[in-house]
């Protein structure tokens, strides 16, 4: 193995983040998942609220999204200053984001932060969950977000099944309101994808009995 192939798997290694489900690999640093997946497409959720506003329920191109309650479509970009930049956020606390691809993805990553806006607006722990297009669970992951409103915590799964649908939300136990921002998704490029095979074979865990 070449030295430079050797120190990224070595990277990759260090990225993971321990993915509940085999088959699933989960990044947590940015630019090892950007340089690992080429090829993919950015939502950064810009120039669909005005500055200082917000949109409920817009529609985007690649994917649908929809709350996971009963109070209809409780979600919206906001452009305020709640965060350093445009986010998509949703409205109620015990929530979740859910995102159907039209064409189902083998890699997607996001910025992400939950925070209590009852609790001096302290941040917490995201419920993330991937599916394939027979509904079969392919990830269900826990992770603890930096501190609010700072959307410094990164969050990126790659999946060789690939996956239709993902939902975000706040953690069990956790009365959070979940905030994403510059969402990577898509079918890597051929050279991100020898890669992602790279890190999975390192990464992979086994699946949660």
């Amino acid at each position: 193995m070449h030295t430079a192939t050797t120190a990224l798997a070595l990277a990759l290694t260090s990225a993971c983040t321990g993915a509940s489900f085999a088959g699933a690999t989960t990044y947590s640093d940015r630019t090892t998942f950007e340089a690992a997946f080429g090829g993919l497409t950015l939502e950064d959720f810009e120039g669909i609220a005005p500055p200082g506003g917000s949109v409920a329920a817009p529609t985007f191109t690649d994917f649908t999204v929809e709350s996971g309650t009963d109070f209809g479509m409780s979600y919206g970009v906001t452009d305020a200053s709640i965060a350093p930049s445009a986010v998509l956020f949703q409205f109620n606390a015990d929530d979740r984001l859910i995102f159907t691809f039209g064409v189902p993805v083998n890699a997607v990553g996001f910025q992400l932060s939950s925070v209590d806006f009852f609790d001096a607006f302290q941040s917490g722990d995201a419920l993330i969950r991937a599916f394939d297009g027979s509904s079969n669970e392919l990830l269900n992951v826990t992770i603890g977000t930096n501190s609010a409103f700072s959307m410094s915590t990164f969050f990126g799964v790659s999946s060789g099944t690939p996956i239709a649908r993902l939902e975000v939300g706040d953690a069990p136990g956790f009365a959070g309101y979940v905030m994403m921002d510059d969402m990577l998704y898509g079918v890597p490029a051929p050279g991100g994808a020898a890669l992602a095979l790279l890190g999975g074979g390192v990464c992979q865990l086994r699946r949660r009995r």
